[in-house]
């Protein structure tokens, strides 16, 4: 009996050993040599566990909120043990079905391999089959940055998108990979996402997924234009990117919509690939994915070339302006299925003529497919008929003629803002200081951004009184939003707007009250001719303030306004609104507003502003000019 156990210790023991496989003294010397050198204390170190410095005393915390990512159990905090559990798990053969330790983290091996100079006798290296699979998949040739332009109807992409492509070796475009990262949010809306979305309640994760599903996604049924940024990465560059996108396609970190989200997480990949680029040091804060996009842009010796890809939309409403009134007519009654494909009206038109009429029935009935999911299956048929009308046409692809805009998204303005002015108001003369971190409003100069669109977040404004010797608070914005979409008659998109603050009214005929206010509103806007841009809103206002009967005040009307570009530098602006109240508040206000904005440079502009509101039968007149300095 004892000589069955002694032999069951001695197999136990063997197998301890085989599992074990280190050399435990060249270990200690690679420990020691990492101490030595400080390893742990070098920035290409925490990079790769994204270690950053914390707000509140010494030390470093990992942004990755996921216990798989790290080796030792307080490897979040420590980069020291953190290091020293990784360099020992390279000793360790693991159990029976599980990768090496490797091959779970090969940007960290690789990174100490080249650092300590590993002896391949000492420490063998196996090999990884899985990574070496998934490399062969993407066949990686060089790396591209994606800007998506902003989706209004989803508050996660108010500011816009940022993923990396990695585009294969001999393919076309439509056919590489692309790595996102993305909030998990169970298809939550409402308040509750907006709250967990600014305090980390969603985990992000990375996925690698086909870039012609990207392009599907964004470009038509967003309806979000396209800004590739092929990056001039070296192929050993390219290799440290994907061996570190590989540590981190299986674990998570909490997603917080303002700083810790897509294209900060996408800087530290950057950075990964390229250690001396240091692009995360440059925020602080918030992190805005247009910045990021600029911050990439401008940093030398990183941007090879770019390209635009246009949305759907963006394809259509080029190929509405290309077309005659008549064809416009028939090219939406085809995609409506008012008019077969075989129909004599067609034969009217010469050879090419049809085809790029068939071509925008097809555009709009594939448009309309991919916004309405309900529409999809009944255009099916319809599709199919117009797609073989254009096919038996020997005439080569009409491609309308599409302007790429004037300015890209890194080349617009920066999206912090200040504004300092004076004024005159009912309280008397004052000065005015503004703040707004993010990001554009309608009167900003808007290339680089999206036409008719206007995003701010806390944009606050402080007004000092001289004479009577008092600062208050004008007027605070926690978010606000407008979109301005162009009406046509093929595309019909709504317009509408939606803001939550607080701001000054003279609710008493003297004394301006500090109001809380939600404004939404929704209606039609229109382009004249690029220049002029009108809009017709119905607006409401719920009010809360303790100078209101009931605590609150709502009220229903319509608002107008045009803005007009009197020249590339000089934009006006005339709104009107009128407001009647059903519930605790005056029975109805009104007011308009007339402002301007000169740009002297790219990073600076002159804001004039005079508007007069009337409430219970007191008019008050307000002016003030101020200097707004983009930064």
């Amino acid at each position: 009996m004892v000589g069955a156990v002694g032999r069951l210790l001695l197999i136990l023991g063997l197998g301890c050993s085989t599992a074990l496989g280190r050399d435990a003294a060249y270990l200690q010397e690679l420990l020691r040599a990492a101490r030595d050198g400080h390893l742990a204390e070098r920035p290409e170190w925490h990079t790769l566990v994204h270690y950053r410095s914390g707000l509140w005393g010494p030390g470093v915390t990992s942004l990755i909120d996921d216990p798989a990512f790290f080796l030792a159990r307080g490897g979040k905090t420590d980069p020291e043990a953190e290091l020293s559990a990784t360099l020992s798990a390279f000793f360790d053969r693991p159990p029976s079905g599980a990768e090496p330790a490797r091959c779970r983290f090969p940007a960290r091996y690789a990174w100490l391999k080249e650092t300590l100079g590993f002896d391949p006798k000492r420490l063998p290296e196996p090999r990884c089959a899985r990574f070496e699979e998934w490399l062969a998949t993407l066949k990686p040739a060089a790396i591209s940055l994606i800007f998506a332009s902003a989706y209004l109807n989803n508050p996660a992409s108010l500011f816009g998108h940022t993923f990396l492509r990695i585009d294969a070796e001999g393919s076309a475009d439509l056919l590489a990979h692309a790595a996102s990262y993305a909030a998990k949010t169970d298809q939550e809306r409402g308040v509750v996402f907006a709250l967990k979305g600014l305090f980390g309640g969603y985990p992000g994760r990375f996925s690698v997924l086909p870039y012609y599903r990207k392009v599907k996604d964004y470009g038509d049924i967003e309806n979000r234009d396209l800004w590739e940024y092929r990056l001039d990465l070296s192929s050993a560059e390219t290799l440290r990117l994907l061996q570190h996108l590989w540590e981190l396609q299986n674990v998570y970190a909490d997603y917080f919509f303002l700083d810790e989200n897509c294209a900060y997480q996408l800087l530290l990949l950057l950075e990964a690939a390229r250690p001396s680029l240091k692009l995360v040091d440059r925020f602080r804060g918030w992190v805005i994915p247009a910045d990021t996009v600029r911050a990439v842009a401008t940093t030398p010796g990183l941007l090879k070339a770019v390209k635009f890809r246009p949305a759907r939309s963006t394809v259509i409403l080029s190929r509405l302006a290309a077309a005659d009134p008549h064809s416009r007519e028939i090219a939406e009654a085809l995609a409506a299925g008012r008019l077969s494909p075989e129909a004599a009206a067609l034969g009217e038109f010469s050879p090419e003529a049809r085809a790029s009429t068939l071509e925008l029935a097809i555009d709009l009935a594939e448009y309309r497919a991919a916004v309405d999911p309900d529409q999809a299956e009944p255009l099916k048929p319809r599709l199919f008929g117009l797609l073989q009308a254009r096919n038996r046409l020997d005439v080569p692809p009409q491609p309308p003629n599409i302007r790429v805009p004037e300015r890209r998204p890194d080349q617009g303005h920066a999206s912090a803002r200040w504004r300092i002015g004076g004024g005159v108001a009912p309280g008397g003369g004052f000065f005015q200081l503004e703040y707004r971190p993010a990001y554009h409003d309608l009167l900003d100069p808007e290339r680089g951004y999206r036409r008719g669109s206007q995003i701010q977040v806390f944009d606050t404004a402080l007004r000092v009184f001289p004479e009577a010797g008092k600062v208050q608070l004008q007027r605070f914005e926690f978010l606000g939003v407008v979109s301005l979409a162009p009406w046509n008659h093929s595309l019909s998109p709504l317009s509408w707007k939606a803001g939550i603050g607080a701001a000054r009214r003279y609710l008493d005929g003297h004394n301006a009250a500090l109001v809380g206010r939600f404004d939404p509103g929704a209606g039609l806007s229109y382009d004249f001719g690029g220049h002029t841009l009108a809009y017709a809103l119905a607006e409401g206002a719920v009010e809360v303030a303790d100078a209101f009967r009931y605590g609150v005040a709502v009220g229903l009307g319509p608002s107008v306004g045009v803005y007009h570009d009197f020249s590339a530098c000089w934009r006006g602006a005339l709104a009107a609104r009128w407001l009647h109240y059903w519930l605790g508040g005056p029975s109805q206000s009104a007011e308009w507003r007339l402002e301007q904005r000169i740009s002297l440079s790219d990073r600076d502009a002159l804001y004039l502003q005079v508007s007069d509101r009337r409430e219970g039968g007191h008019d008050f007149w307000e002016g003030m000019a101020a200097w707004q300095i983009y930064f």
